[in-house]
């Protein structure tokens, strides 16, 4: 009997330990940790909603940029194509006006031979007189052939005009008026075959990803790196001058003047103040120069000159410096003569 009452009083104890539900589950609707839940639902299903309408937005956007550069290119075909066929009717009309000119001419020298049949005439009757006549008749008849001979003698001699052909030289028409509104200078404009570059400078800035390039006064230079989101400015002689960090993902970079250098976030090739636009190949590891209106280019340095991926060049108009930079790590100065 004693254990018995032993027993029930241990199993009390151990009761007191049990939560009941219902205390816990009471409130549970309207608790912080339930309305967290609720609203973060809520959030989702809404940034999944603006998600998918923006996806759906962007389709529709590269659908009409595709069906607009389609457009462009059949306008730009029609224009080419238009632009060929006035090249091809002048060229006939052309063609057509000069065979008829010489037609003329030859129609012209072809009737003026044929007047001369009777050369041939005279010929048969002279071997006739060798062959049939006396002395005394072939000496008549000689006598009266020098005579017509000598006329048309004269007369063949007039034949034939003094003509003067001219051909094409090679000097070449340069067009100017595409350089940038800035450069107006009078300057004489240089042939791209007598360019010459000559390394002035090889550095490394230690930098990936190099998207932009500027030469800075006194000898400077600037680099902008775009996985690195920063900019870092380099002494004259290569050696770090100083750097801003954490400016986002800066493309491009320029000295604008006052002690200023602008970031930007687009691409452009170089045009120098001859009007020739210097441009970066980053697949083909070149730089080449193309001449003003297009008509020739000139690959100016390569791999072998030690480019490796060349992302971005700056030429300096006041120093005739080109400054060209790898993707990682090499840049390279030289001197435009």
């Amino acid at each position: 009997m004693t254990s018995q009452r032993e027993g029930n009083k241990g199993d009390k104890h151990d009761c007191k330990a049990l939560t009941d539900i219902n205390e816990t589950i009471q409130e549970v609707k309207t608790s912080n940790a339930f309305r967290e839940i609720e609203q973060t639902l809520h959030e989702v299903v809404n940034n999944l909603k603006i998600l998918s309408t923006n996806r759906t937005d962007n389709l529709e956007s590269i659908e009409n940029k595709r069906r607009q550069i389609e457009v462009e290119i059949k306008q730009a075909r029609t224009k080419v194509n238009h632009h060929l066929d006035q090249l091809q009717d002048g060229l006939i009309k052309e063609l057509m006006a000069v065979q008829q000119q010489e037609s003329i001419k030859i129609q012209n020298i072809l009737t003026s031979l044929d007047s001369k049949k009777e050369i041939t005439e005279l010929k048969v009757f002279f071997d006739n007189i060798k062959q049939k006549a006396s002395d005394l008749q072939a000496f008549l008849t000689m006598k009266e052939i020098e005579k017509a001979s000598a006329a048309n003698h004269l007369n063949i001699s007039k034949f034939g005009d003094i003509s003067v052909s001219s051909d094409p030289c090679q000097l070449f028409i340069h067009k100017r008026k595409d350089r940038q509104a800035q450069i107006m200078l009078a300057v004489p404009t240089r042939n791209i075959s007598n360019l010459v570059l000559r390394l002035h400078k090889h550095i490394d800035p230690k930098l990936s990803d190099i998207q932009g390039c500027s030469l800075l006064p006194k000898g400077r230079m600037v680099f902008s790196c775009y996985e690195q989101e920063k900019i870092r400015v380099h002494k004259s002689n290569g050696s770090k001058d100083y750097e801003i960090n954490d400016i986002g993902k800066a493309v491009d970079v320029v000295f604008i003047g006052g002690g200023c250098i602008a970031v930007t976030s687009g691409h452009s090739n170089k045009i120098n103040k001859d009007g020739n636009i210097y441009a970066v190949e980053n697949l083909t590891h070149n730089v080449v120069v193309i001449s003003p209106g297009g008509q020739r280019y000139r690959q100016l340095l390569s791999r072998d000159d030690g480019l490796s991926y060349p992302q971005v060049l700056h030429y300096d108009i006041s120093t005739n410096k080109l400054l060209v930079a790898n993707a990682v790590n090499d840049a390279f100065v030289y001197d435009v003569k």
